[in-house]
This record gives C-alpha cells, structure tokens and sequence, in this order.
C-alpha cells in the first residue's frame, strides 16, 4: 500500500471495501461507549473528534497513535451482565475472516489486524 496514491488508489478502491480492510476496524473505534456511560472518539476531522484540535498531521499522528495502542478502555455492552475487562483499542479489531467476506485473500486473512490498523491509518 505504501506506493498508492491516498485518494484515488486507496479510499476509492472497491477491493478494499469488499475486504472490510477500513470499514470494519472504522466501525470499532470511530466512537466507543464506554462502561462509565461516557464516550470517546478516534482522533479524527471525519468523526464527532472535539478533544484537540487537529492543526497538522503530525499533531494527529501523534493523537491517533496514543489512541489505538495506548488508551485502555472498559467497554460498555448490552449483552454482557459483567464488567469488561480493561483493554487497549487495537486489542478491540479482530480478524476479518475468509468466509464471511471471500474477498480477502488467505495472507490477507492471516494478518487482518495489522491490515486494518494500517488502513485505519491511512
């Protein structure tokens, strides 16, 4: 992905959407409720986003990154009637898996989570 021009070979490319590579991990961690009843948004200018402003990209960069691997959350679900545990937010994106979405590839399956926080990423 690292040769890809951002727009037009990457958030316009269908492959990605079918493969859920940006969108599923988007979904996760675009706004999460917390178990305190609180929310918390990813770093974003796309997204509900208000703690900082964002004047560069490396000002986000830096937000993002204190975001998805070094922010613990508790999150709040309606169908589990313990508390959750304590855990970071990469921890939170799983594996897109083969047959759910056959059009990822076995290695891409195989390294989906790093996958999608790249694309998150980009």
């Amino acid at each position: 992905y690292s040769q890809r021009k951002a727009i037009s070979e990457f958030l316009k490319d269908r492959s990605l959407g079918e493969k859920r590579l940006t969108s599923m991990p988007d979904r996760i961690t675009n706004t999460i409720l917390l178990q305190s009843n609180t929310v918390i948004h990813r770093p974003s200018v796309i997204n509900a986003y208000a703690e900082r402003a964002l004047y560069s990209i490396e000002e986000w960069w830096k937000l993002w990154k204190e975001f998805i691997f070094h922010t613990p959350v508790q999150i709040f679900s309606h169908k589990r009637s313990k508390i959750s545990p304590v855990q970071t937010i990469f921890s939170l994106i799983g594996p897109i898996q083969r047959c759910k979405y056959p059009a990822i590839t076995v290695e891409e399956e195989m390294m989906s989570v790093p996958l999608q926080i790249l694309c998150l990423g980009i």
